[in-house]
């Protein structure tokens, strides 16, 4: 990540979007700065991902305990406070899930038009 300039982000002015996963809703507000891509996300209780997602993320948990399943079985269970770093990488291959509502600091490169 290359962070070229100071920049200020006020949440309360972002349109928040909602998107259905395999079950569940996710709510989102987004952010395009300087290539990177600044979400808020806050996933609602029963949410699970559709499917399985490549692309490294910086997330920072602000509330609840979100699960993060990886392809090859493994998973783990974010607290608040806690970071995850997530490479660009195949071999990490990984979806969310919720049982109750988490939300989430997520930041990663901007994707191709067309690609999200």
């Amino acid at each position: 990540m290359n962070i070229l300039a100071p920049a200020f982000i006020d949440w309360s002015f972002v349109p928040e979007e909602e998107f259905p996963g395999e079950t569940g809703m996710v709510r989102s507000r987004t952010a395009l700065l300087n290539g990177l891509r600044v979400r808020q996300v806050t996933y609602l209780a029963g949410y699970r991902a559709e499917g399985w997602c490549g692309q490294g993320h910086f997330i920072y948990c602000l509330e609840g305990n979100p699960s993060i399943a990886f392809e090859d079985g493994s998973e783990l269970t974010l607290e608040p406070t806690q970071t995850l770093l997530l490479p660009d990488d195949p071999g990490n291959r990984h979806r969310v899930a919720a049982k109750e509502d988490c939300r989430l600091l997520i930041v990663d490169s901007r994707p191709e038009e067309g690609s999200d």
